[in-house]
């Protein structure tokens, strides 16, 4: 379990003073250029804080980092010569990255997605015929050829670059089924095995074509795995079955085969405040390494401390290298780094105290305590979130009503909500309280003497939990246009506040339509397992183009402008 702890290393290559929306999925390589190409500031620039980075990363336990991304990293005889000219730049770029990786005696493994295209690619496939496994292939061979000293890739099959990423390359799904993937790793596998480097698989799926639900489907995963018999080969997985949030159990499918196998972990979480909120996730993950102690083949983690999401360009703040303004995920990847070496929370969280000058170790963790408790019950709402509930081929997220970083009830939202939440009144409760235990948390603050940033960090955390709980009560029972109005004032206030803030919407909802919220208890399931219907639902039909653009795009623009979209789980 202890041998690979993997960080990525976006924050480095974060881009200053961006000016709309930040897509943290990947590298932003259309903005670091000019003209695509890297200039020697920028340059000196990435290497100066990667090197503070990975001297921080390794001090902090770490031993390997993944790195964006393989598209560019090779020189194809076929591009077109503006293009090798840019890609001539960051490979001058990266060798003096891998240099310092090295220096740290750190892993090298190189992210991609399968496939990433362009025109001159797409061109060069159907003028000669090539596949899609051997261009992939060739593109490895020109890589190891050229950075002998990378140790493996890092391969997402399952989603594909946000509709918002521009740039010289931009992905494209190419496995649609379980037997395509089979097909696809015996093709590549001989190869990893050959030059003796790691395939690190990753099941993340977003419920798209076939394949989507491998996630968490054994079936599908069986298909894909069963007959795969690689020493070079490692599955990576999602600790739960849907995105990085809590109230899930530990995905059986670690149990499922015995496969090399490492555990997904986020330490910025994108979803619980991206850094601004003191989301600890120190116990929920010392529950899955206790239970991983009977899977096979552990070989360790694979963490993100920067990686995931969209966010305002004011959440900007860089693991590791904004001193001070990171202060929660600093403490989450430490502490899950030391987690995964087989230290306990306490100790890990006393070790980070010394470092950092806190004197009272219990009452700091006394105020992680309550800081669980009021992400458990004040961001999410409890009642929803323990449910497991399945809409076609994906496991519903177990935080809706908040997208990263902006808070937009729609209508049917609200009906999702209403429909499963029954004890409406306790849920507001569990709002209300969490909002007044955040108060209380910000004057334990002041006792610890905590650094400014992170008591400005817990000031913004009560006003925003107090804000939430009004955004809960209207997205669960309603409220009405003076109560909206109140709200909008409360809303104005905290903005002025805190520039650092939430998107809060606070627009009328309709009354949940009957037919909705019968159509939603048909659809959704609480088991996994299909039934009869799931089998009619996952066939192309106008009925789902209905879903997806009207009750879907039509109330909230967010999900259909980032990620793949809404209209993608229809596929």
């Amino acid at each position: 379990m202890q041998d690979l702890r993997i960080i990525d290393t976006l924050a480095p290559f974060g881009v200053p003073n961006s000016a709309g929306p930040i897509n943290w999925s990947k590298v932003d390589f259309a903005a670091l250029g000019q003209n695509g190409e890297l200039n020697a500031v920028t340059i000196a620039r990435i290497l100066e804080r990667s090197k503070l980075y990975l001297q921080r990363a390794r001090a902090a336990g770490y031993n390997a980092v993944s790195v964006d991304d393989l598209a560019h990293l090779a020189v194809h005889n076929f591009y077109p010569p503006p293009l090798k000219r840019r890609l001539a730049t960051y490979q001058k770029m990266y060798a003096q990255f891998f240099a310092l990786a090295h220096a740290e005696n750190m892993r090298i493994f190189i992210t991609t997605d399968f496939l990433f295209h362009n025109a001159a690619i797409s061109a060069h496939l159907h003028q000669t015929g090539t596949t899609v496994e051997r261009f992939f292939e060739a593109t490895l061979q020109n890589v190891f050829r050229s950075f002998p000293k990378i140790d493996g890739i890092i391969l997402r099959i399952g989603e594909t670059d946000g509709r918002d990423v521009h740039g010289d390359f931009v992905s494209q799904l190419q496995l649609r089924t379980p037997g395509d993937a089979n097909i696809f790793l015996k093709t590549i596998l001989p190869f990893f095995e050959q030059t003796n480097k790691t395939l690190i698989f990753r099941t993340w799926t977003v419920g798209v074509h076939k394949i989507g639900d491998l996630i968490w489907n054994r079936a599908t995963f069986n298909t894909v795995f069963g007959d795969i018999a690689s020493a070079n080969l490692v599955i990576s997985m999602k600790f739960g079955e849907t995105d990085f949030m809590r109230y899930l159990k530990l995905n059986p499918l670690f149990f499922a085969s015995d496969h090399k196998k490492i555990i997904e972990l986020q330490t910025r979480r994108e979803w619980e405040g991206m850094g601004q909120l003191p989301s600890f996730v120190g116990w929920d993950y010392q529950t899955y390494r206790d239970q991983l102690a009977d899977a096979k083949n552990m070989i360790g983690i694979y963490v993100w401390c920067q990686t995931g999401g969209w966010s305002s360009p004011t959440w900007a703040n860089a693991t590791f290298l904004d001193d001070g303004l990171n202060f929660w995920d600093e403490l989450n990847t430490f502490v899950t780094a030391q987690l995964f070496k087989g230290i306990s929370v306490e100790t890990a969280l006393a070790d980070f105290c010394a470092a950092h000058g806190i004197v009272d170790v219990r009452k700091f963790i006394a105020l992680l305590r309550l800081a669980d408790q009021v992400i458990c019950e004040g961001l999410y709402i409890k009642e929803f979130a323990s449910q497991q509930l399945y809409f076609r081929r994906t496991r519903l997220p177990t935080l809706l009503w908040v997208m990263w970083d902006t808070v937009r009830p729609s209508d049917v939202m609200a009906t999702l909500l209403r429909t499963f939440v029954r004890d409406k009144q306790q849920a507001m409760r569990e709002g209300y309280t969490s909002a007044k235990i955040a108060q209380h948390m910000a004057a334990i603050g002041n006792e610890l003497h905590l650094p400014k940033e992170v008591l400005r960090s817990l000031a913004f955390t009560a006003a925003t939990f107090t804000i939430f709980a009004k955004m809960r009560e209207h997205a669960l029972v309603g409220l009405d246009a003076t109560q909206l109005l109140a709200l909008q004032k409360d809303i104005t206030a905290y903005e002025k506040i805190y520039p650092h803030h939430y998107v809060f919407a606070a627009e009328p909802l309709r009354q949940p339509a009957m037919i909705l919220q019968i159509l939603i208890r048909i659809v959704v399931r609480h088991r996994s397992a299909y039934r009869i219907l799931d089998r009619v639902l996952l066939a192309t039909s106008p009925f789902q183009k209905i879903i997806a653009r009207h009750y879907f795009a039509a109330t909230n623009p967010q999900l259909t402008q980032q990620a793949m979209g809404i209209t993608a789980i229809f596929e």
